[in-house]
């Protein structure tokens, strides 16, 4: 219990503090940033994981019909 209010003091004065301010501001930019690449990592990977199934349907009919 003494370890959250310690935590929560921490966090209320760091929110409270101009410094502690921008450094939330800061904390939440890289957050949108990292999301933002997240979701584009998403996207390529489901695209490139139809690029190769399509790659294997392709090799995998020219070797049953040489």
């Amino acid at each position: 219990m003494k370890r959250r209010q310690t935590l929560l003091g921490a966090i209320t004065r760091l929110v409270r503090a101009r410094r502690g301010a921008t450094a939330v501001e800061y904390a939440l930019i890289a957050a949108l940033i990292a999301l933002a690449a997240l979701t584009a990592i998403a996207q390529v990977a489901s695209q490139t994981t139809g690029l190769w199934s399509d790659v294997n349907g392709q090799v995998s009919s020219a070797v049953a019909n040489p």
